[in-house]
């Protein structure tokens, strides 16, 4: 039996060694598997590990940064907040501006409205003095010729007609109206105005006045106290006949007498003294119409000035005062002049006295005038 299991044995263990050799074999080839799984999973673990530390890292920068956007946010928010309130602000006031602006364009507009207005009052204003100082110029003329058509029989050393600033001035020589030294009219010299009368009574619309002229010589007589006294005697006596010899209306007429101050010739002459020796007739056309239109402009002007110019909603200041068209005068300031008018007729004084500035005429002969040459 004993042999009999010595015989088993050998069986017995070679299939132990059998199955040993398979178990080792199958444990092995296990193993290896599971050595490489486990390989495969360190190195997973590895690369998972460094995953999870960029993501870790990029975890820690996205907190950064949603740190840093926040605080960008709040500033942003901050400055919008403020840029808002300022806008705000900024819109009132460009509102506030671009009202006044407005306001100020319609003001300025306005008056722009106004000065146009204004100019064309003016401009039409100017026309109409231009024609009515047309008319006056013809008329002028016309009247020049009918004083030269009337007075033809004169020599040029008696009689001149001359236009000067507007007025025609008839000079009359001591020596055809009066003796020397004396303020009674010729009868030569009534013949003269009574010429002169008939012109100036077709031509109503003309202001006359009378001046009396005398030289540098004194006289002084028991009549007459100075060469002043002798000039305004002449030269009320000349209005008087006009008026009440030949019909003139005394309101035309001004008589004043300028003695020796306004020569026009050189008195150390008796030529010179002979041409001072004068009595002149200052014709000038009534300025009625002038005035006419002057008023009427002036008239509306102010009515402008009170009614709205144009449908605007302010009220612009009101434009500055005109000047009023005056008309010019005489180139020399007068010298004292003595005004007189006779004491039985009423000679009310027109709205102008012209001073008389002749040019030197034609020589005449020197006469001798009692005290003086006058």
């Amino acid at each position: 039996m004993n042999h009999i299991l010595l015989k088993g044995k050998p069986a017995a263990l070679l299939t132990l060694c059998a199955i040993l050799l398979l178990t080792s074999c199958v444990s092995a080839k296990k193993y290896k598997n599971m050595e490489y799984e486990r390989n495969t999973a360190f190195a997973d673990k590895v690369n998972a590990q460094q995953r999870i530390d960029n993501l870790e890292g990029m975890l820690k920068k996205m907190k950064a940064d949603t740190a840093n956007f926040g605080m960008a946010y709040r500033n942003l928010n901050e400055q919008y907040l403020t840029l808002k309130a300022s806008s705000t602000l900024t819109a009132q006031q460009l509102s506030q501006q671009l009202q006044a602006s407005r306001k100020e364009l319609r003001a300025k507009e306005d008056t722009l409205y106004r000065k146009e207005m204004q100019l064309m009052e003016r401009e039409q204003l100017v026309q109409e003095l231009q024609m009515a100082i047309e008319r006056k110029e013809l008329a002028q003329l016309a009247l020049i010729e009918s004083l030269q058509a009337a007075l033809v029989g004169f020599s040029a050393e008696d009689l001149q007609i001359e236009r000067k600033g507007g007025k025609v001035y008839v000079s009359l020589s001591e020596k055809l109206l009066f003796q020397s030294g004396q303020a009674d009219v010729d009868e030569q010299g009534k013949i003269a105005l009574a010429k002169l009368a008939e012109v100036l009574n077709r031509n109503p619309n003309i202001d006359i006045t009378v001046e009396g002229h005398t030289d540098n010589v004194p006289i002084k007589t028991a009549v007459y106290k100075d060469n002043w006294d002798l000039s305004v005697y002449r030269a009320t006596t000349v209005a008087r006949i006009l008026c009440e010899m030949y019909g003139l209306n005394t309101t035309r007429i001004l008589a004043s007498g300028r003695g020796e101050y306004y020569p026009v010739a050189d008195n150390s002459t008796a030529e010179g003294r002979a041409r001072n020796r004068r009595t002149e007739i200052i014709l000038m056309p009534k300025l009625d119409e002038v005035y006419r239109t002057l008023e009427t402009s002036s008239n509306a002007r102010n009515f402008t000035n009170v009614a709205p110019a144009a449908p605007q909603p302010e009220t612009p200041a009101n434009p500055p005062a005109e000047v009023p068209v005056q008309p010019e005068p005489d180139d020399k300031q007068p010298a004292p002049q003595n005004n007189l008018t006779p004491n039985d007729v009423n000679t009310p004084q027109p709205l102008f006295n012209a001073s008389p500035e002749l040019q030197p005429g034609k020589a005449k002969t020197d006469g001798g005038d009692g005290g003086g040459e006058n």
